[in-house]
């Protein structure tokens, strides 16, 4: 950011409204709205930052749906077109309740930024419903609209295309998105409406400077496993479920993260399991827990059972004390590369492959279904073998400070 426009930045008293899933009780999420709070405040200490939850949540812990996996179960198992309508109806009534609240908020503001995540994809019409109507608040509140650190999806329905375009109806000011992947899903969707796209990298690269957290001193630190529910990862993967077997089963992985554990324990590694914070996960993570061997490895001080986080600070608290993180859940692996840990991805979705892709780590994901022990252990020994490249990691967190200063900039001009 130039001088001139900082200070012109410095000099005025804006409020502005951050929205994502920012409550959610997958704590990735919360990780996005910290980071990013903390890096705008770094730009410009005087605004003033509040937070809009697109699901209608207050604060952490707070629900806006009850009863989400007997949902996703039922949905999953209709034909798409009718799951659609199921959800939409649910969401719409939602929305027609939260309308009045973001008129509000949206007003009070003097600029709406939205604030990072996979929320341009089009899971049942979830965020294009979401998002069509933050948009329409915006228009008709004359308020300008940027976007940061987004992720974008492939393969939007019709109706989910239609309602992202009432963003080109908004004063839009800035459009950025966290990989090149998104970039080129946006443009293949969507062409030259709007502002051209550019690289502004996830808010979670900056969670150590954030949350300042010291990253375990330990001569050998455990090894951290985030654990992570087949069905949950099964309703929004785009591929292969890296561990869950040939049919995505919860048994498979389940068996993946219990033989992995036991594999690294019996060559010197202790393991830290942990999750992310979502229902599914944590009670994916419970049932780990009771595995005989798996309590035996806990009881004799080889095996970890990390607390379930409920904020973001409580999730990097987790992967700060761990020695590498391999996982499925992007944040766990945002926030172990945030530390200066090595990484090793589980893929599911084309967002996990493409963050280790802008990292230039793309040779230390796993990919296939069916995972051996042996193929675990050796993908941990090369990563921890090879490192963090410093300098590299440190250019990353540049360009991720800088491209959050260009979404200020642009969006208060």
């Amino acid at each position: 950011m130039t001088s001139t426009a900082q200070s012109k930045i410095l000099n005025r008293k804006n409020d502005i409204l951050l929205v994502g899933a920012t409550y959610s009780e997958n704590t990735g999420d919360g990780v996005i709205a910290d980071c990013l709070e903390w890096a705008v405040h770094q730009t410009s200490p005087g605004l003033t930052i509040k937070h809009l939850d697109l699901a209608g949540r207050t604060k952490v812990g707070v629900k806006s749906v009850y009863g989400r996996e007997l949902i996703l179960r039922l949905v999953d198992r209709l034909p798409s077109s009718i799951g659609q309508w199921v959800v939409s109806v649910g969401l719409r009534r939602l929305l027609r309740r939260l309308r009045p609240d973001w008129i509000r908020w949206v007003g009070e503001a003097d600029a709406v930024i939205i604030s990072g995540g996979q929320l341009f994809s089009d899971a049942n019409l979830n965020f294009p419903l979401k998002i069509g109507q933050l948009a329409d608040v915006c228009r008709n509140s004359g308020i300008p609209l940027s976007v940061a650190s987004a992720g974008v999806s492939q393969d939007w329905s019709q109706k989910g295309k239609k309602l992202f375009t009432e963003l080109a109806d908004c004063d839009l000011r800035f459009l950025g998105f966290r990989d090149q992947t998104s970039i080129n899903n946006w443009m293949q969707q969507f062409g030259s409406r709007g502002p051209g796209p550019v690289l502004v990298r996830d808010p979670g690269l900056l969670a150590k400077e954030c949350y300042g957290i010291p990253a375990s001193t330990e001569e050998k630190p455990p090894i951290g496993i985030g654990i992570a529910s087949a069905m949950i990862l099964a309703h929004h993967s785009d591929e292969v479920i890296a561990g869950a077997g040939r049919h995505s089963s919860q048994a498979a992985l389940f068996d993946f993260f219990r033989s992995s554990t036991l594999a690294l324990n019996a060559q010197g590694h202790g393991v830290c399991l942990f999750c992310n914070g979502a229902t599914e996960d944590a009670a994916f993570l419970k049932e780990l827990s009771l595995d005989p061997a798996i309590a035996k490895a806990e009881s004799i001080g080889k095996v970890e059972i990390a607390p379930i986080p409920r904020t973001g600070r409580e999730l990097a608290q987790i992967v700060a004390g761990c020695g590498l993180i391999m996982a499925h859940r992007l944040h766990a692996c945002v926030l172990g590369y945030s530390f200066g840990r090595p990484v090793v991805g589980l893929s599911w979705d084309t967002k996990l492959r493409s963050f280790f892709a802008s990292v230039d780590l793309s040779e230390h994901v796993i990919t296939q279904a069916v995972v051996l022990e042996h193929d675990v252990v050796a993908a941990v020994e090369a990563a921890l073998c090879k490192g963090v490249d410093v300098e590299a990691r440190d250019k990353i967190i540049a360009e991720c400070r800088a491209g959050i200063a260009s979404v200020l900039e642009a969006t208060l001009a």
